[in-house]
């Protein structure tokens, strides 16, 4: 978190990228991080790539731990943000929020 949050959003790109696959996927909050480097970096495909690969491998949000899932929501959420997609990721907050409750 600290990466991302300290601005070494380059870094983390640069280490997810050198983790097999197979390995950021068994680590879904590893996972998230690396889609929001790449997100951030510019490479949006890339990000939506390994959120929909994360939530294959766990059979949708449901099937992902407890604890990821509203992360996963929240980084769902800001990329419809930050593809200008503005009442989709505000639906996708209110979803996981009422999930939540």
């Amino acid at each position: 978190d600290r990466l991302v949050l300290h601005g070494e959003v380059a870094g983390m790109a640069r280490w997810g990228r050198a983790l097999p696959h197979d390995v950021i996927l068994a680590h879904p909050h590893l996972c998230l991080l690396f889609a929001v480097a790449l997100l951030l970096q510019g490479e949006e495909p890339d990000a939506v790539a390994w959120l929909d690969a994360l939530e294959r491998r766990y059979g949708g949000l449901d099937g992902l731990p407890a604890n990821i899932r509203g992360e996963f929501a929240a980084v769902r959420s800001f990329l419809a943000l930050w593809s200008g997609d503005i009442l989709g990721g505000a639906a996708q907050a209110q979803e996981e929020s009422d999930r939540a409750a």
